[in-house]
């Protein structure tokens, strides 16, 4: 497969994407012309997306999906069209016509970027059916990767890779489970359930070294779709999902099947009684103390880690728009985490000494918006030095979730390994839900 893009070194974009925040907008310009100078549609579209990061820099609310904000800052899209002049804005080289196709996506230069993308796909007419695959999934990711994505025009290039049949079966089974999760993040369930089919359908195509090559993407497709039937259906419906893949995915592809696996321990905890959390260190508790899940509320039971970062910073923002959604309501929030042994350059490390470094950081630096749970890590060590933690009493009661959902009555209604901020909206509406149910016994 050709490469998509052409490399630079990313301080050349950081310095270009800075330039756009500090300089006036005369100036600027004259600056993103010499730094973009000799540029080639590759490097542009690498730019963008380094100086769309930049300009996102502390938005991490852009992690829940809403159409709205789907879309380039605009002086990422200035920047761009900038880069693009400094090229003239087309190209000769067969190898960066798509790169050109991805910058008119950014652009919106829509018409100009199909026009182009089969322009290019015209001249792979000949070739073998495996490799025109390649280049129609490029044109499928490329629509799908856009701002917003272009989901009519993934779905065209989609159908054509579908033509090709057997000799692209491989490529069909990536390209529709990254359908599957496009589907995932817009909520629509339906698409999502028939890419997933779809990505199965293809797969079983493949001969038997092409399944085992394959069987990563498989086992991602169908677990993606099992955390979305949680929250969409419930638990039993997730639970088929992960029977279907243990089914299907081959025990011989030991990390497809050890995520599978691992899913179902972590789908079996739903519509079970929640146990109670234990730590033996608290802070910042609520109302309800530190008897969580506690009888007549609903408990949303988090991971929380040190240094909190990347996933958990997003995390965090979330949790901060869910309490504030729900506040004064029976809604309990708690971050758990655990004793490690040490923190910093301090090892060993006492229990309760870091656990005060520990709420020292969470509750002046991380700010999270509940209670913090903090249990204390067991070890023993082996003849050979290497040291064995032993599992606290929540993975012991809860195996494999890092997210636990708990209704008024005390039973999980949804579980997950981690935070998926893709699921956030979807969260949001069920614990809305459980509000509303009473805790009366059924």
């Amino acid at each position: 497969m050709r490469s998509r893009i052409h490399t630079l070194p990313l301080a050349a974009f950081a310095f270009a994407g800075l330039a756009l925040a500090a300089l006036p907008s005369h100036a600027a310009a004259q600056q993103e012309q010499r730094q973009f100078s000799g540029y080639i549609p590759g490097r542009c579209a690498v730019a963008s997306r380094v100086i769309d990061g930049i300009n996102r820099h502390d938005r991490r609310d852009t992690t829940r999906f809403t159409p709205e904000r789907d879309t380039l800052f605009s002086a990422t899209t200035a920047s761009i069209r900038t880069c693009e002049a400094a090229y003239g804005g087309a190209t000769t080289e067969p190898t960066e016509v798509l790169n050109l196709a991805r910058v008119q996506l950014l652009t919106a230069q829509d018409e100009a970027a199909i026009a182009t993308a089969r322009r290019h796909l015209g001249t792979t007419a000949s070739r073998p059916a495996g490799e025109r695959a390649w280049e129609l999934y490029l044109v499928v990711s490329d629509n799908l990767a856009g701002k917003p994505a272009r989901i009519d025009e993934a779905r065209k290039a989609l159908a054509e890779l579908d033509a090709l049949g057997k000799p692209a079966a491989g490529v069909r089974t990536v390209a529709h489970a990254m359908m599957a999760g496009a589907a995932i993040q817009r909520y629509d369930d339906a698409t999502m359930r028939t890419e997933t089919d779809a990505v199965i359908k293809a797969w079983k195509e493949l001969d038997e070294e092409g399944r085992m090559w394959r069987a990563g993407v498989l086992a991602n497709a169908l677990v993606a779709r099992a955390n979305a039937e949680a929250l969409a259906s419930g638990g039993d419906a997730a639970r088929a999902v992960i029977d279907t893949a243990r089914g299907i995915v081959p025990p011989a592809a030991v990390q497809a099947r050890a995520l599978v696996d691992g899913a179902q321990r972590t789908l079996e905890n739903i519509d079970k009684k929640g146990a109670q959390l234990e730590a033996r260190f608290w802070y910042n508790v609520g109302p309800a103390g530190t008897a969580l899940p506690a009888p007549g509320r609903v408990s949303l039971i988090v991971p929380i880690y040190r240094p909190c970062s990347g996933g958990c910073l997003s995390m965090m923002d979330g949790m901060r728009r869910i309490t504030r959604q729900f506040a004064n309501q029976d809604l309990d929030v708690t971050f758990r985490t655990r004793t490690y042994g040490f923190y910093l350059d301090t090892a060993p490390a006492a229990p309760l000494a870091e656990a005060q470094y520990d709420s020292a950081y969470f509750l002046g630096d991380v700010k999270p918006p509940g209670a913090i749970a903090i249990a204390e890590t067991k070890y023993s060590w082996k003849p050979d030095g290497r040291r064995t933690n032993e599992p606290t009493t929540d993975d012991q009661n809860h195996p494999g979730a890092g997210v636990l959902l708990v209704d008024r009555k005390g039973i999980v209604r949804y579980a997950a390994g981690g935070w998926n901020s893709v699921f956030e909206a979807r969260i949001t509406e069920l614990i809305g839900r459980l509000l509303a149910e009473t805790a009366a016994s059924p």
